[in-house]
């Protein structure tokens, strides 16, 4: 067999194979590899797998997440006085207490209160600092869209006007030259 044989047989078969689909196909092993793959993903993407407790046996989500009848409560004692709930120490932040918050049950001392969660009464409705800082943003967007509306509506304006200026300077110098013939 010659090289030119063997190129032209070569050349054939690939053809053949890309006309019926099964050039740089996966074979048997890869589709498997690839079926996972994909099903692995789907169950990532609906939360099923690789969670907190995806290697854990008998342990549910909701089962510690429930938070205590005080929490959200006015303590009836010292309201001063912290309580622990997942190994960690939550105070009473209200105005009684030195905070800012509204009277709710926070990881932070009220001493130390920054108040970022506590919402302020605007126009009879509550306007807290987030939502204010989206409109800010939204209001900042709307402006930057109507600057640059405006700048190229000027700017299709200016080029308008250009164009005219060329039309009626071609076609001036154009009525002169028949003139001059």
């Amino acid at each position: 067999m010659s090289s030119d044989n063997l190129m032209k047989n070569a050349a054939e078969k690939y053809k053949t194979l890309v006309q019926k689909g099964r050039w740089n196909s996966p074979d048997v092993n890869e589709q498997k590899i690839l079926a996972l793959q994909t099903e692995l993903r789907k169950l990532k993407k609906n939360g099923k797998g690789g969670g907190k407790n995806s290697g854990k046996i008998g342990k549910s989500d909701n089962s510690n997440n429930k938070k205590p009848g005080w929490f959200d409560k006015r303590p009836n004692g010292d309201i001063t006085k912290p309580r622990e709930w997942k190994g960690k120490m939550w105070y009473y932040c209200h105005k009684d207490t030195g905070g800012k918050c509204d009277g709710k049950h926070r990881m932070h001392k009220p001493s130390e209160c920054k108040g970022k969660a506590y919402s302020f009464k605007q126009n009879g409705t509550n306007m807290s600092s987030s939502n204010k800082s989206q409109k800010r943003k939204s209001d900042d967007k709307n402006k930057d869209k109507n600057k640059r509306q405006m700048r190229l509506n000027q700017s299709l304006r200016a080029s308008a006007a250009e164009a005219e200026n060329d039309e009626k300077s071609s076609s001036s110098s154009q009525s002169k030259e028949s003139d001059s013939e």
